[in-house]
């Protein structure tokens, strides 16, 4: 009896060996068991059966392992753990041989989406962040969506662009279509209205004045289609581009102005000054002023001389 006794108190005493701290008792680590306590088998990952339960009545079998979303500091995190252990921790267990880089705790936040097209616009879908990353897409942030936050008129702006005849001009369009085309962006809501595209280049211009006549301008290629006329080109003078055959302007006869060619003015004894009659303040009449320099002069009498005779 006495034997049996002591044999007893040996086992209560290594079954509380650690009594001290908390009470130990059979932890699976795999296929393998241990006597520990509840804290010293989750510090090695395994499961805890319970204080004072023994490994010689335990059989522990390997659990698959699979991904596992728990939460930690209000935030899902995944680990990759044995079913028993996620439910113990209050996780969502995603199956047998999971992987956490195959699974995503939680749904990620969606939000607009504005997607680019080919034609520039824009197109809206609700996704989340990562989502319209991949797509090259501008994420509008998480809880708007494609009825508050649409995608065109709101990101509209001026840009100034290159047509095909090299000259800069300016269209409403959006950032990214913009930029696609090479354009300068101007901002968004900016208007070509009060927007002016690079240094407005001069060329010769050949309109027609209030008499029916062909004038010749250097002006901007704008200036000269809204004034109806005949643009030649970036860099062109009048000199190069004659209109109507001729280059013509204000020919002051007699007080009076006429749009002729210097030619012409000349053989009617007038002034040429060029430009256009509307421009020019021809010297008042005066009588034997006859080459209209507005002075009487010897050159009037020569004039009147080479010219005596019958008038034919």
């Amino acid at each position: 009896m006495r034997s049996v006794l002591l044999i007893l108190a040996v086992l209560m005493l290594g079954a509380n060996a650690h009594a001290g701290d908390a009470p130990i008792g059979a932890c699976c680590i795999g296929q393998e068991c241990e006597m520990m306590t509840h804290k010293e088998c989750e510090e090695v990952d395994g499961v805890f059966l319970g204080g004072n339960t023994d490994c010689q009545w335990v059989t522990c079998i390997a659990n698959e392992i699979g991904a596992c979303c728990i939460e930690a500091n209000g935030q899902l995190h995944c680990i990759e753990t044995d079913q028993t252990h996620c439910l113990d921790e209050g996780g969502d267990w995603q199956g047998e041989g999971t992987a956490c880089n195959t699974v995503k705790c939680g749904s990620p936040e969606s939000g607009a989406c504005c997607i680019p097209n080919d034609d520039g616009t824009f197109m809206c879908i609700e996704t989340s962040h990562e989502h319209c990353a991949q797509e090259g897409g501008k994420w509008q942030g998480a809880g708007s969506n494609c009825n508050n936050m649409p995608c065109g008129g709101w990101n509209w702006g001026a840009c100034c662009v290159e047509n095909v005849n090299g000259v800069q001009v300016c269209i409403e369009t959006n950032e990214w279509h913009c930029v696609k085309e090479g354009g300068d962006w101007h901002g968004h809501g900016t208007s070509c209205a009060n927007v002016m595209c690079g240094d407005p280049q001069l060329g010769a211009c050949c309109v027609t004045t209030s008499d029916g006549s062909m004038q010749c301008i250097e002006t901007d290629e704008t200036h000269c289609l809204d004034e109806g006329g005949d643009w030649h080109g970036a860099g062109t003078t009048c000199a190069d581009a004659p209109c109507g055959g001729g280059q013509t302007g204000a020919c002051c006869i007699n007080g009076g102005c006429l749009m002729l060619m210097p030619s012409d003015c000349e053989m009617v004894h007038g002034l040429w000054n060029g430009g256009g009659c509307g421009d020019t303040v021809c010297p008042a009449y005066c009588p034997g002023d006859v080459d209209g320099d507005g002075t009487v002069g010897v050159n009037d009498i020569l004039i009147v001389i080479a010219n005596w005779g019958p008038c034919m």
